[in-house]
């Protein structure tokens, strides 16, 4: 058997290199996966002691321990998560109720916003301005004011779907990487 030639500081350094340069492709390439995976040890390490106290004190083996801890917080994840789905139901359909009163509301108020004024005239030193005859001297219709503001709120409602595609995207998106983080972490903790 032949003894391989030593390296030369050169051939060392191009390997160091490519060895950094793939390694940082790597990086590179996965970044979206590096915060699951860290959170995924962090969680694996949170309830190792949990784990070794279960199997110091049941006859459980550590893989039953392992599947018996995460199926609690499984349960307990499962369970908040249920209560705030119902919480957030009963929000939209409060804000369902409640947004038609008072868009009808805001136009009974701009109609009547000029009996409304508190102040019929404001006094500053030897001049008075009358704030009634100067509002009813713009010869103000009402019922254009109150369809512009209706034109501008409208948009946002009417760009509701969208935005409730992108809440709804965003949310299995987060449920797809918690279950990536809980799935590597029980890999983690049994391995551990």
């Amino acid at each position: 058997m032949t003894d391989s030639p030593k390296w030369s500081p050169t051939i060392k350094a191009i390997v160091a290199g490519v060895a950094l340069f793939l390694a940082g492709l790597v990086i590179w390439r996965f970044q979206s996966l590096i915060g699951p995976l860290v959170l995924a040890v962090m969680l694996a390490y949170i309830l190792n002691p949990l784990i070794v106290l279960t199997t110091q004190y049941t006859r459980l083996k550590r893989g039953a321990a392992v599947l018996l801890i995460y199926f609690g917080l499984l349960l307990i994840w499962l369970s908040g998560a249920i209560v705030l789905v119902v919480v957030a139901v009963e929000q939209v359909q409060t804000l369902a109720d409640v947004v038609p009163g008072q868009f009808a509301r805001a136009v009974a108020l701009v109609q009547t916003l000029p009996d409304l004024l508190p102040v019929q005239s404001i006094t500053l030193g030897p001049y008075t301005l009358d704030l009634r005859s100067l509002i009813s001297g713009f010869n103000l219709n009402w019922q254009d004011l109150v369809n512009q503001a209706i034109g501008v709120v409208q948009p946002l409602f009417s760009r509701g779907g969208g935005l409730a595609t992108q809440v709804a995207g965003a949310t299995v998106s987060a449920i797809g990487l918690g279950f990536l983080i809980f799935v590597v972490s029980i890999y983690i903790a049994n391995d551990i």
